[in-house]
């Protein structure tokens, strides 16, 4: 089993604007350094999802995976060995939030080129977790080749960006406040910081954030 990550959103989680409002960080008129500015502290921001996404386990802005598995096969959730998901009838994803799964192709046995397996044949149950791909009763999975990636799983995990193309309004997927607070501090704190500073400041900046993301933490 090989998570890929295929591409990731290039909007921020926390839309620059707001992020400046936050932080209270003004535009002098000097378009030139007002850019760099910006960009600079885009770059805080982008650290500090880095930072936060590594401690969390989660997934912070819309990100499009594939999973490459060798076999219609799964770990038992229970514990147990490896067992084909024909039988145990679900495929965990555990990269969370999940929105969607695009594809579910795989490569038949002396084929050459992938298929996709219908719609019709399974169903997605998000979970907090992350969620199951159900398979429809009476399916048969097809024979494949003896390769890693015989099934290839597309799908599309992270949390919608407000006013971001494709963004829906789903309040499952919109940012927790206490993510969004995570981020702001270390953004603000990095953005204003670039040079060394004192431990105990940092300290400070690295525990709260640390107390805000120890509620959303996935342990594996």
């Amino acid at each position: 089993m090989n998570y890929v990550k295929v591409s990731v959103s290039d909007e921020l989680p926390i839309p620059l604007e707001t992020l400046k409002q936050r932080l209270q960080v003004e535009d002098t008129g000097d378009a030139a350094f007002d850019e760099a500015q910006d960009e600079t502290l885009r770059a805080a921001c982008l650290a500090a999802v880095d930072y936060v996404e590594a401690q969390t386990h989660l997934v912070l802005r819309p990100t499009v995976f594939r999973l490459d598995l060798s076999n219609w096969c799964t770990a038992d959730p229970y514990g147990g060995p490896p067992r084909y998901w024909a039988c145990c009838r679900a495929l965990s994803l555990d990269r969370v939030p999940v929105k969607a799964v695009e594809t579910i192709s795989y490569l038949g046995r002396g084929e050459i080129t992938y298929d996709d397996l219908p719609d019709v044949d399974w169903t997605l149950q998000p979970l907090p977790a992350g969620a199951l791909i159900h398979l429809t009763d009476g399916v048969s999975l097809p024979s494949l080749e003896t390769r890693f990636n015989a099934v290839q799983i597309t799908f599309t995990a992270g949390f919608e960006i407000p006013g971001a193309t494709g963004s829906g309004d789903d309040p499952a997927l919109a940012l927790p406040y206490g993510l969004q607070q995570a981020l702001t501090l270390l953004t603000g704190h990095w953005f204003t910081n670039r040079d060394a500073v004192g431990t105990e400041r940092q300290y400070e900046v690295e525990m709260g954030a640390a107390a805000l993301m120890q509620a959303f933490r996935l342990y594996r």
